[in-house]
Parts: C-alpha cells; sequence; structure tokens
C-alpha cells in the first residue's frame, strides 16, 4: 500500500513512512446521509449538547446554519433568565474573519466550565492550536474538504479520554 501510494506522489522509494492510525478508541462516529429538504433539522439536536463544534467547510455553510439555529431555538438560544444580548447566547461562531475580539470570547466562554457558551458554529480556524479538553461532539456540516481536514476536526473530540461522538450530516448535493 505505502509503495503505490509513494509511486502516485512521485516520492522516492527511500522516503520514510510513518504510518499512524487516526482512529481514537473513545470516540464514536457517525455519518447521516439525509434528503436536502430535511438538512437543517438534524442539526437542532446540538444546541441541547454541552461542549459541540459544528465544523463547516465554508462561511456561506457558518451562515446558514447559525442563521437557521437561531430560528428554531428563538428564546432558548440565551442562557435562561438573561437578557438576549450576544453576550448570554449559547451558540458562538468562529471563523477566520470573526472580529479577534469576539474570537476571544468565544474561546474563553467555550474553555471555562462556568462558560455560556456550549455550542460552536465553526470552520476550520478554530482548530489551530486550539485545545478543548471537554468536547463531547464534532459535527460537519457536510464532508470535509480533505481527509486531513476531516482528521484534524475529529480529534477535537475526546481529548480528555472521555467517550465522544464525531457526526458527519451530508445530503447527496455536497458530494
Amino acid at each position: 500500500m505505502t509503495a503505490r501510494i509513494k509511486k502516485q506522489l512521485a516520492m522516492s522509494r527511500t522516503t520514510c513512512s510513518i504510518i499512524l492510525s487516526p482512529e481514537r478508541a473513545n470516540n464514536t462516529v457517525t455519518v447521516m446521509k439525509v434528503t436536502k429538504n430535511v438538512y437543517l433539522q438534524h442539526f437542532r439536536w446540538v444546541a441541547e449538547m454541552v461542549k459541540t463544534i459544528i465544523f463547516c467547510t465554508s462561511l456561506s455553510d457558518v451562515a446558514m446554519l447559525l442563521s437557521n439555529l437561531f430560528a428554531m431555538l428563538g428564546d432558548t438560544l440565551y442562557e435562561p433568565d438573561k437578557s438576549h444580548h450576544p453576550s448570554n447566547r449559547l451558540v458562538g461562531i468562529y471563523h477566520a474573519h470573526t472580529h479577534s475580539k469576539y474570537k476571544e470570547r468565544v474561546l474563553s466562554s467555550f474553555k471555562s466550565l462556568s462558560g455560556t457558551i456550549r455550542v460552536v458554529v465553526a470552520t476550520t480556524a478554530l482548530g489551530m492550536g486550539v485545545n478543548f479538553p471537554d468536547v463531547k461532539y464534532i459535527v460537519h456540516v457536510g464532508p470535509e474538504r480533505s481527509l486531513v481536514d476531516y482528521i484534524q476536526a475529529a480529534a477535537r473530540a475526546g481529548r480528555n479520554g472521555e467517550h465522544a461522538h464525531d457526526v458527519v450530516i451530508y445530503h447527496g448535493n455536497q458530494l
């Protein structure tokens, strides 16, 4: 197998191979193919989960999912008995174009055990150099652009050794 990969990548035979499995025994992987007309309804459950990251492959997917989550959740989008101020939202957003002040607020709230944010809708910008030890769910909005992106995103769950879930939800047009 490695000889074939080296040949396809035009690598020399003497190239050193380091083979590591991305498998993490404490993570359960689920893939759900759904129809496009009910696709967004399959993300409602994530807002009731604790410490979930939803990875999107584009800013348009972030915007689409976030606006639909906001509409689906209504008043339950905010901490109970608190004002409808953005700092009291249970859902945060993180991508390369998010203002640094808001990125810091999302990161500090999501890292803290007493933080408000339970769900972050993000692009792969969140995955670089950030460690959240207590993430229970990683949800992918459609398939990732590459296997490397998928493995990096999936590796954000279960870093504390506890059982975690990696869920891919897609519809046929996304392939």
